[in-house]
């Protein structure tokens, strides 16, 4: 097992949250590397990370810019997972809209903890890990069922 930390970005503009999270991960037992930010424009593709955490509440409660950065984002990190963190009511508002099934792996309530963080990107890898061993068994079963019509039968 890899003792490298979970890297996740988190697009926000909130302060409490960064001082949260830097506060509630000692220095000597770290469970996950954090990257604050409060722009959009090209984070993906500057910083690789494992996860990618949109506050809701970036936008001033602006629906349609918030849709628009989510799909934007998205769409640059399609294989990562794209979770949403910001207060309920807020989560709700965008979770209501149509287009955004597909888009969010999760969503966090705040106040996030950084036990709430490595949950959700370790339960989202674990069920990639699950999928892929899956299609494996899958193809190396059609493989056999080839070989034995073809070789064998």
């Amino acid at each position: 097992m890899s003792n490298k930390l979970p890297k996740a970005v988190i697009i926000s503009n909130d302060t409490n949250l960064q001082k949260r999270l830097e506060s509630n991960q000692p220095t000597k037992k770290r469970l996950l590397s954090v990257v604050l930010s409060s722009k959009l424009l090209s984070i993906s593709s500057a910083i690789d990370a494992d996860a990618y955490l949109y506050d809701v509440g970036l936008n001033n409660d602006n629906v349609s810019t918030t849709l628009a950065d989510i799909s934007n984002l998205k769409r640059s990190i399609f294989n990562k997972p794209l979770i949403l963190i910001g207060e309920k009511y807020q989560l709700n508002q965008i979770l209501d809209q149509e287009n955004i099934n597909g888009l969010v792996s999760e969503t966090i309530n705040k106040p996030v903890s950084n036990g709430q963080l490595l949950l959700a990107i370790n339960s989202y890898s674990s069920a990639k890990k699950s999928r892929q061993l899956q299609i494996l068994a899958i193809y190396l079963g059609a493989f056999l069922l080839l070989f034995y019509m073809t070789y064998v039968a």
